[in-house]
């Protein structure tokens, strides 16, 4: 029975194994067009603006690069930054990833499917409440006539008492 201690360190030793080999990969790339280039390592460190040791470390896969570092040294070369990545072979989903993608799209549908619902209702509610507004408008006459009879019957108002 494995631990989960021991799951963890295998994992990470799987996860460093595959950056070393990554590292090595872009290492061989970038001398490999340094070489089309013409150039030595000490050549192509001065124009990336880098020690040659950085140079050595990283074509023989022993250095850790950063971003920045890939591009200055594939600009220093004379390649697009894509020349100097490995390329990556894809693998098919295990059937693992199958069934959480497929609850995933459960999810997504149920939740298309609740919107859609309720949108319905919205929509529903929403019309209704617009036939109401406009049978209230259509009202309008009937009450102003209503205002003007109530006014011609009031008495006229008389001026309030002086106390």
């Amino acid at each position: 029975m494995i631990t989960k201690r021991a799951a963890k360190v295998e994992a990470n030793a799987e996860i460093e194994a595959k950056v070393a080999a990554t590292l090595w990969a872009i290492g061989v790339r970038i001398k490999e067009a340094r070489q089309r280039a013409g150039m030595t390592q000490i050549e192509a460190a001065a124009k990336a603006g880098t020690p040659p040791s950085y140079i050595f470390e990283i074509e023989t896969g022993l250095q850790n690069l950063t971003i920045r570092s890939l591009t200055k040294i594939a600009y220093a070369l004379g390649v697009e930054l894509r020349d100097l990545l490995p390329e990556v072979r894809s693998e098919p989903p295990t059937p693992a990833a199958i069934d959480l993608l497929c609850q995933i799209l459960e999810r997504v549908a149920k939740v298309v499917a609740d919107f859609e619902v309720r949108e319905g209702k919205r929509q529903q509610v929403q019309a209704e409440m617009v036939e109401q507004l406009n049978a209230f408008a259509d009202m309008r006459p009937g009450l102003q006539q209503i205002r003007l009879d109530h006014a011609e019957k009031r008495p006229p108002s008389r001026p309030p008492k002086k106390r």
